[in-house]
């Protein structure tokens, strides 16, 4: 070919590269990190649109002027995760906090725990991922933990990684319970009380009420 044909386009801001970009790749088939990852660039492009209407507005705004420009309608996060395809820019933050932590442990060199993170976030739960994120960064999930769930996801098992993991800390914690009164690790509390409080555990659910079942067992074994 003696030419190619091709399309100039020059650009004033920055930003405006970035949309281009991102345009070009909207129809592509993404993973919810990639979206998340996306959604970086898509709040720095609306942030960018903001500004350039607020400046627009404020070139036609006169001082005699009763009443300001009208204020720009919608948030930048909610524009972007619009953009993205996220329910809402309040669900977008949730995860790109998660993706944060998990790229922190990354360059620590914590792979296993930020590999967790981000297949947490791809199951599409980013609220499940930030806290779970949260209590990795914070030292509440033992890395023996991680491991084990992440080794059971990676042989196929469909249960969610949050799910997962609270079943297993739960798991640990009543094994060291176990551990602590077979040892006589636990205090012994001696004396007499005028009252006793019980916890009892119990199930959690939308049709299940735990007061009334509790009242009603109470009943059935003359307990007051």
């Amino acid at each position: 070919m003696e030419s190619i044909p091709c399309e100039i386009e020059t650009f004033q801001h920055e930003w405006q590269v970035g949309e281009r970009l991102l345009l070009e790749n909207r129809s592509r088939e993404k993973t919810e990190v990639q979206k998340l990852r996306e959604y970086r660039y898509w709040k720095g492009v609306e942030e960018g649109k903001a500004k350039e209407r607020m400046e627009s507005g404020k070139n036609q705004y006169s001082p005699v002027d009763i009443c300001p420009p009208p204020s720009e309608s919608g948030k930048s996060r909610d524009l972007a995760a619009e953009q993205t395809g996220i329910n809402s820019g309040r669900t977008a933050e949730r995860g790109e906090k998660a993706l944060k932590i998990a790229e922190t442990l990354e360059a620590e060199g914590k792979q296993e725990e930020a590999e967790l993170i981000l297949e947490a976030i791809n199951e599409d739960n980013y609220s499940g991922a930030k806290t779970l994120a949260e209590d990795i960064l914070a030292g509440a999930i033992p890395a023996e933990i991680v491991k084990q769930v992440l080794a059971e996801k990676k042989q196929g098992d469909k249960k969610p990684i949050t799910k997962k993991v609270k079943e297993k800390k739960r798991e640990k914690d009543i094994q060291q319970q176990k551990h602590d009164i077979e040892t006589g690790a636990l205090p012994t509390l001696t004396g007499n009380f005028s009252v006793l409080s019980i916890d009892p555990p119990w199930p959690y659910g939308r049709e299940y009420d735990p007061e009334g079942s509790i009242r009603a067992k109470a009943n059935s074994e003359g307990m007051r």
